[in-house]
């Protein structure tokens, strides 16, 4: 998350889910934002696929977007 944070990234989703008993992919579409959970959470997320191994095989996806710029920003880029 810090890395999100760094690069200016909003987060979006884990595959599978960054937070223990989090949303199933099947219920919503991939690219709708989930709660980024806490340290705890992803503490208990990670111990839960260390006993049950996950469908995935031990490989995870993190999606995130770009922060949108803010307008101020636009403005004085056109003007440049």
């Amino acid at each position: 998350m810090r890395w999100f944070e760094r690069c200016d990234l909003n987060f979006v989703r884990g595959v599978p889910s960054v937070v223990a008993g989090g949303d199933r992919l099947e219920e919503g579409n991939l690219f709708d934002p989930t709660p980024t959970g806490t340290a705890f959470d992803h503490l208990l997320a990670q111990t839960r696929h260390i006993f049950t191994g996950g469908r995935e095989g031990g490989f995870f996806i993190m999606i995130g977007r770009k922060r949108p710029v803010p307008e101020a920003a636009n403005e004085n880029e056109r003007r440049s």
